[in-house]
């Protein structure tokens, strides 16, 4: 198995790549952000959104148009299946 070829345990049970799933579980940092994101996770911070889109577009050095973000996956196929058809 390929999981042999690193070293590591065999899988016991499948991983859903479609799910978005990670078998080695959030970072300590991720994890860190989650407790410091506790105490405001029950507002929708749609307001922040283009705040978000624009850092990833200065990251990215691209426009701030051609970022899209979307509530998962789905929800972008949804956007583009919009646009294209």
């Amino acid at each position: 198995m390929f999981s042999e070829l690193l070293g590591k345990p065999s899988v016991v049970q499948p991983i859903r790549l479609d799910a978005n799933e990670n078998p080695n579980g959030p970072s300590p940092l991720v994890q860190k952000a989650i407790l410091r994101a506790l105490s405001f996770v029950n507002r929708y911070t749609f307001s922040e959104l283009p705040r978000l889109q624009a850092s990833i577009a200065a990251y990215e050095k691209v426009a701030t148009e051609q970022v899209q973000l979307g509530a998962g996956i789905s929800d972008l196929l949804e956007k583009i299946a919009l646009l294209l058809f």
